[in-house]
């Protein structure tokens, strides 16, 4: 019978980013990378909780689940997932938890430099995850931290509609909604540039060519962001993914 997190799962269907960001792994790495995406998912869902007693309780629950002696016995599908493919990244994921937790606590960001701050941790500590499996060296390790970063901050802006993401981002006032977006998107195609320059293997040059694309859209209409989710369409990720296949096969 197979698991519920089998890919494609819940956190990665297809026409989404994930979906072909492990379409296009090795074969070897597709369920491992389809499983990491149901976590962050699974922790992402307690980030958005509007009770951080509960949330804490759950990660709680998920810190237990994931140590050795609980993961070959645990009845949670995901779980039982994260011990065939993920058994060897069990420490490197627990950290994860205790980094959501911190940004749960943490509340509304003072300052831009602080929302940076908080995407580093997350979407550095995501792409550290998802980088695990290939040879790389400490400045390519460094590199993929910091698209994971952009890659966070991108779909923490892609959401920001919602109230529950509005809380990471510093107050932005009254009648200056759109101009604040644009410098926070602005800023952002700033480090994009930079971060292409020299890319690591692995899925990070297809998160960072979506992450662009999206920041493009974002740039060209930012007060759209407080009225719905702003996408690109599957066809443009499936091009933007199939062209940098080529690193992901590293």
């Amino acid at each position: 019978m197979q698991n519920e997190f089998s890919f494609p799962n819940i956190a990665t269907p297809q026409g989404s980013s994930a979906y072909y960001l492990v379409r296009f792994s090795p074969a070897r790495l597709r369920e491992r990378q389809a499983v990491l995406f149901a976590w962050r998912r699974e922790l992402q869902r307690l980030i958005s909780s509007s009770d951080p007693g509960v949330a804490r309780l759950k990660l709680d629950y998920w810190r237990n689940e994931l140590h050795a002696e609980k993961l070959g016995n645990s009845r949670h599908p995901l779980a039982q997932m994260i011990g065939k493919h993920l058994e060897d990244q069990a420490g490197q994921m627990i950290e994860h938890a205790n980094i959501v937790e911190r940004d749960i606590l943490a509340g509304q960001s003072r300052d831009w430099n602080q929302v940076l701050d908080r995407c580093e941790a997350l979407g550095g500590s995501f792409a550290s995850l998802l980088l695990s499996p290939y040879p790389v060296s400490e400045n390519q390790k460094s590199q993929a931290r910091r698209i994971g970063l952009i890659d966070e901050a991108t779909r923490q802006l892609q959401r920001i509609g919602r109230r529950e993401y509005q809380q990471r981002f510093p107050s932005l006032g009254i009648g200056d909604q759109a101009e604040r977006i644009a410098t926070w998107v602005e800023a952002l195609q700033e480090l994009a540039e930079a971060a292409g320059r020299e890319l690591p293997p692995g899925p990070a040059a297809a998160q960072l060519a979506i992450a662009t694309a999206l920041l493009d859209t974002f740039r060209q209409e930012p007060g759209l962001l407080f009225e719905a989710s702003v996408d690109i369409t599957p066809v443009r990720k499936l091009w933007l993914v199939w062209r940098n296949r080529s690193m992901m096969r590293q």
